[in-house]
């Protein structure tokens, strides 16, 4: 409604779908009912899968002209000013080592900030919807890295959660 943009029936099942795939992946996260902030788990992946949508099209309407590098820093700049409030709040009591800040700057700059560079990018080049059809391959890659590099389980649940969210791309 917002956008005009009418969703066919293939788009709003497909919609449907990705929604389910998302709760059933937290569904198996959640405490017993007795602790509200994991009850509220399902809410929270619900409402971020929808602003990740709405975000993606108010790029595409409003932010098409501007450079992507330029919303990528735009972007990454307005986090930090957004965060950095709770990262002073929550600071910890022991120094940060030198092994953590490298981390935080490869995760911001090497994975967060060049992946928003090419997100962008890929909103002014072929459309929102095609270009968030890539976060569809985020659970399983997050099983597959999990499973290298600290040796995680990989159960039947988790193998049929991405399955769920990969059916709902088209």
């Amino acid at each position: 409604m917002w956008l005009k943009d009418r969703l066919t029936t293939i788009r709003t099942i497909g919609m449907a779908i990705g929604f389910a795939g998302i709760l059933v992946l937290v569904w198996n996260q959640i405490a017993p009912a007795h602790d509200a902030q994991a009850a509220s788990l399902p809410v929270r992946g619900l409402l971020a899968a929808a602003l990740y949508g709405v975000a993606g099209n108010f790029a595409k309407c409003h932010l098409i002209n501007v450079d992507p590098l330029t919303n990528a820093a735009g972007s990454m700049i307005a986090a930090t000013l957004v965060l950095s409030p709770i990262a002073f709040v929550t600071w910890p009591a022991a120094p940060v080592s030198a092994a953590a800040w490298q981390a935080v700057l490869a995760l911001g700059i090497g994975c967060t900030g060049i992946a928003y560079f090419i997100y962008f990018h890929l909103v002014a080049v072929a459309g929102p919807a095609r270009a968030m059809t890539v976060t569809f391959v985020i659970p399983p890659f997050g099983i597959l890295w999990s499973t290298l590099f600290l040796h995680e389980h990989v159960s039947l649940v988790m193998l049929e959660d991405c399955t769920v969210v990969l059916l709902g791309q088209r």
